[in-house]
């Protein structure tokens, strides 16, 4: 018989994680449906009344998408690190299933000394970067709170001189290397 007068769940979930975890499936579902309605319309249309597109609302979509992985990951429901391996190690899987899409040299980078995202330093250790925003040099640096408690908590990003934040949405580097060692002096070299 159960006990109903417990507080306890049987699948064991703190109340934040019970939350957040349908937060997710909420807005994973919403991508479906409008996946859903590309697949019947097409990416530019929108709904007779107007509105943003089929495109936008994607967009949309997956924003809030990310927005529910990055309450995870804040929460430690999630670490933030896997789920970046995991979908580097999906990037490379994949691509022997796709027949039209191709993975931005997602094997080619890793056998040429560049590796995933997910391995780099996150000392603050300036490294070079490869992504959409092609190469740039960066290092993972707290932005927000620094480590004081005061402060609200720390928030960690991808950080360049010369393009600021670079995790954004459609900027997130993928593959990182250290830098490559001088060349040696030669007796021509200007001082």
């Amino acid at each position: 018989m159960t006990d109903r007068t417990s507080n306890q769940h049987f699948n064991q979930l703190a109340p934040v994680e019970t939350e957040l975890l349908a937060l997710l499936s909420e807005e994973c579902g919403e991508v479906v449906q409008v996946i859903g309605k590309i697949l019947r319309h097409g990416l530019e249309s929108q709904h007779p009344d107007g509105g943003m597109t089929n495109r936008e609302l994607l967009q949309k979509e997956m924003g809030d998408v990310r927005a529910a992985m990055i309450l995870l990951c804040e929460s430690a429901v999630t670490s933030k690190q896997l789920v970046h391996e995991w979908a580097d190690c999906k990037r490379e899987k994949v691509q022997q299933f796709l027949h039209h899409a191709t993975v931005s040299n997602a094997v080619e980078t890793t056998c040429s000394g560049w590796q995933p995202i997910a391995t780099a330093p996150k000392d603050g250790t300036t490294v070079l970067l490869f992504g959409p925003k092609g190469l740039v040099e960066g290092s993972w640096e707290c932005v927000d709170g620094g480590g004081h408690p005061e402060n609200g908590p720390s928030v960690y990003w991808w950080i360049s001189p010369w393009t600021e934040f670079i995790d954004g949405p459609h900027d997130m580097p993928t593959h990182w290397m250290p830098f490559p060692a001088l060349p040696p002096k030669t007796s021509g070299d200007v001082p």
